[in-house]
């Protein structure tokens, strides 16, 4: 069944254009006017929390720029979907655009901001969280999965979530199967470990990935009596289809990076409950954040 990436509807057999105006075809909106009339009906529903209308205005400038690429600062990029586009396609200014985008991107970092019953207020909280801590702290993501994966392997016996864990192995290729990104073996009893890094935001398609994974280890590695367990680590913020993929299994932990220092590999890696909370902090003083960073 295929749902529609801009309202969610489910691709009726008869038509490929959605009520929205979104070709499942050309995977791309083209028809402006009921767009158009699907975003105001969103914006204007009394019923509706401002929330509906930024995530709504971010899904459907992704999916435009997924046809039509990206602008490139610095290269020329060709065609691309710039934020002004999305405006002429909403009838909406460039402004309100970029602050649609920003705040539901925000929301992803800290859902907090959604109790703010006006946008005007959110996008306050929103620029006031990016000048403290946490908002450095989450622009020294990594650029690279490698990186990451570099930064884990260094400081392994720093990390108190491998205290009981040695690292075997890295990029491990597995056939068709993948690439095993880190394999690690329990120091004292029969287990293993398979690890999955993701630089970014996460999606419940990793644990797919990393059952495949963890199934191969145990047919072509794992000896009868050894139990093979799955660990994710990816950036903030914390996927909720993860977490909801991940209710059925025991054997696949989940957990969140925050790199600290952007000079050094310097990284914690967090529960996402522990993540969300992290970020609470931006209220207390200077030096108290410091020292609960440290911790």
């Amino acid at each position: 069944m295929e749902f529609c990436p801009i309202c969610r509807a489910t691709k009726h057999e008869l038509s490929i254009i959605c009520r929205c105006g979104y070709d499942f075809d050309k995977e791309e909106i083209i028809d402006k006017e009921k767009i158009r009339e699907y975003f105001s009906k969103i914006k204007n529903t009394e019923t509706e929390h401002w929330g509906e209308e930024v995530k709504l205005t971010r899904r459907i400038h992704e999916v435009q720029q997924k046809k039509y690429g990206r602008t490139q600062r610095g290269v020329y990029a060709g065609k691309s979907w710039k934020e002004s586009a999305t405006g002429n396609l909403l009838r909406i200014s460039k402004t309100t655009v970029n602050d649609n985008i920003r705040l539901a991107k925000g929301i992803d970092e800290c859902p907090e901001i959604l109790k703010n019953e006006k946008k005007t207020n959110a996008i306050k909280k929103l620029s006031n969280l990016n000048k403290g801590i946490f908002g450095k702290i989450l622009r020294k993501q990594f650029k690279t999965e490698k990186e990451l994966q570099s930064s884990l392997e260094t400081n392994w016996k720093k990390i108190s979530l491998f205290d009981e864990w040695i690292l075997k192995d890295s990029q491990k290729k597995i056939g068709e199967a993948g690439v095993i990104d880190i394999l690690a073996h329990h120091n004292s009893e029969p287990k293993r470990l398979v690890i999955e890094i993701k630089k970014g935001e996460s999606s419940d398609k990793t644990v797919g990935q990393i059952l495949r994974y963890m199934g191969w280890v145990i047919e072509k590695l794992a000896s009868e009596n050894e139990q093979v367990l799955g660990l994710i680590i990816s950036g903030y913020p914390p996927d909720e289809n993860i977490r909801l993929a991940l209710l059925n299994t025991q054997k696949v932990d989940y957990q969140i990076y925050i790199k600290l220092n952007s000079k050094n590999d310097q990284i914690m890696i967090l529960k996402p409950e522990d993540a969300f909370d992290f970020v609470k902090f931006e209220k207390r003083p200077l030096e108290e954040q410091i020292e609960l960073i440290k911790k």
